[in-house]
């Protein structure tokens, strides 16, 4: 390293950045091949009635298929509202809804930049609830909701709604989904190794 490379190297650990800039990357979980107790109907996406999804946010493949319910991800029967709590703070009420999930920690956790989620158009459009909103689980143990209802975004030419929600968190090992109702294809996730 030259003093030229150390000197803005060291001007910038003093401002508070890293020297060299750490990329975040898109992973994908598709769900467009999903088998479940009623989840058959369209093309495999699996149906959401008043439920919500967990996963853990592996870096270890960009797209991962996943088939049915297990370490990787989860359909939860927990009726959370998007909404914020009465009675309970945030993360009270993400603690009671994803309880249980702890198991399904990622072995490495990640800086959470945004989540993404892909609804297509259903057979029941009317049950199609298009407000989203999440909780992650932390390393330390600790969940931490956000239930300020997020709008989806209609794609009349594609057939589908999608959703981004900026994270921005530390140490995440578990995500949390409340999808409410319809077809979930896809789940996206921003991140990088923490």
């Amino acid at each position: 390293m030259g003093l030229k490379t150390l000197g803005m190297a060291i001007v910038a650990l003093a401002l508070g950045c890293s020297p060299e800039p750490r990329n975040l990357d898109t992973y994908t979980i598709d769900l467009s091949h999903f088998t479940g107790p009623g989840d058959e109907g369209l093309g495999g996406a699996p149906m959401f009635a008043n439920k919500s999804l967990a996963f853990r946010p592996d870096l270890d493949e960009k797209v991962k298929m996943i088939t049915s319910e297990g370490e990787d991800f989860r359909k939860i029967n927990n009726r959370l509202p998007c909404q914020r709590p009465i009675h309970l703070t945030n993360d009270e009420l993400a603690r009671q809804g994803f309880q249980g999930t702890e198991n399904m920690a990622a072995r490495q956790p990640v800086q959470l930049s945004a989540i993404s989620l892909v609804k297509p158009d259903g057979q029941f459009p009317i049950l199609n609830i298009d407000e989203i909103c999440f909780a992650y689980h932390t390393s330390d143990g600790e969940w931490h909701g956000r239930f300020e209802p997020v709008a989806m975004m209609r794609d009349e030419a594609a057939k589908l709604r999608r959703a981004t929600l900026p994270v921005n968190a530390d140490n995440v090992d578990i995500i949390g989904l409340v999808v409410y109702s319809g077809f979930v294809s896809s789940v996206s996730f921003v991140a990088q190794p923490q």
